[in-house]
């Protein structure tokens, strides 16, 4: 992936627990511009919100709630608009993003993360997700090319928004992202890719899973649309 064009971006903080951040990868060396760091209250919402659901995948129920009814409070003394507050991560894009680079914050974080072990896990729980759903879904990627670090394990469904709320009442987090074309992507091309945009789903492959954690995975085979 990203080895054929011009440039490639890869998202970060989609594989690791940052609150943003990303790399640019060009084909011929160019000059990099000059980026300012991220706003301080985007890196500090962003952060809360890894909190939030660290601590609510943990079954830390008890000190969530406590963040929430402290984040309120501070919230409203301080008047902060959360819905002025540039993030990224979500699946409408920010021109503004363009302006700055990651915050010293998240290239913190990043340098206490072992790349490797992250890659062994990754592709150790995609496998072991992979096998517990052969023959009963769908599987476009059922084997990993060497070297290749999963960001999920893709499943084809007939009926999206089902599948996706079956997989909510088991406890299986999976976003629906861009399951629309932008409008700026030419027909043909959109075509072509419709067909993922309204089956494909993506299920959690993250390295913090382990194997206690596939009791979902045999919900996904007895609850599957198919």
């Amino acid at each position: 992936m990203g080895s054929i064009g011009d440039l490639a971006l890869f998202s970060v903080y989609k594989t690791l627990p940052l609150p943003h951040g990303g790399f640019l990868l060009t084909k011929n060396a160019c000059p990099a511009a000059p980026l300012r760091p991220a706003p301080r209250r985007s890196t500090f919402a962003q952060t809360l919100d890894l909190l939030h659901r660290g601590f609510r995948a943990s079954g830390w129920m008890e000190v969530e709630r406590g963040l929430t009814t402290a984040s309120r409070w501070v919230t409203g003394l301080i008047h902060w608009d959360r819905s002025r507050t540039m993030t990224s991560g979500g699946a409408r894009w920010d021109p503004r993003l363009l302006g700055y680079g990651a915050s010293s914050w998240s290239l913190s974080l990043m340098r206490l993360i072992d790349p490797e072990e992250v890659v062994v896990r990754r592709r150790r729980n995609f496998t072991r997700l992979a096998a517990h759903l052969r023959g009963h879904l769908s599987l476009p990627f059922s084997e990993l090319p060497r070297g290749t670090c999963p960001l999920f394990l893709p499943v084809m469904v007939p009926d999206k928004p089902r599948f996706l709320q079956e997989r909510h009442k088991l406890g299986v987090e999976s976003v629906n992202l861009w399951d629309v074309a932008h409008p700026t992507c030419p027909l043909d091309l959109a075509a072509e890719v419709a067909g993922w945009r309204g089956q494909c789903v993506e299920l959690p492959i993250h390295q913090e899973l382990s194997p206690e954690d596939d009791r979902p995975g045999r919900g996904r085979r007895a609850h599957s649309p198919q």
